[in-house]
């Protein structure tokens, strides 16, 4: 009876060191799959930020280019306007 109980404890033992092993290796397997995923989340959100500020700056680059060109247009305007009023002025 006592080298049966003796087998049955070794057996058992054996059964958790490779149930251990295996979580272990499971555990080890889970967390480098969830660094990958954490890795390409976070090369992802830099992606899409750089795209995100690039977009921005180019607005913002067009918007001052707009405003130039208004402003030009509008100087000129009234450049001329002025230029009217004084030769009209000359001429009477």
């Amino acid at each position: 009876m006592t080298h049966e109980r003796l087998a049955a404890t070794e057996d058992l033992k054996s059964e958790l060191n490779w149930l251990t092993e295996t979580l272990i290796s499971e555990r080890q397997a889970t967390i480098a799959e969830l660094e990958a995923i954490g890795d390409r989340l976070v090369s992802s959100a830099l992606v899409r930020s750089k795209s995100l500020i690039d977009h921005f700056f180019i607005r913002l680059f067009q918007l001052i280019i707009f405003i130039g060109v208004v402003t030009a247009v509008s100087v000129l305007i009234v450049k001329r306007g002025h230029a009217k009023k004084n030769t009209i002025r000359t001429h009477h």
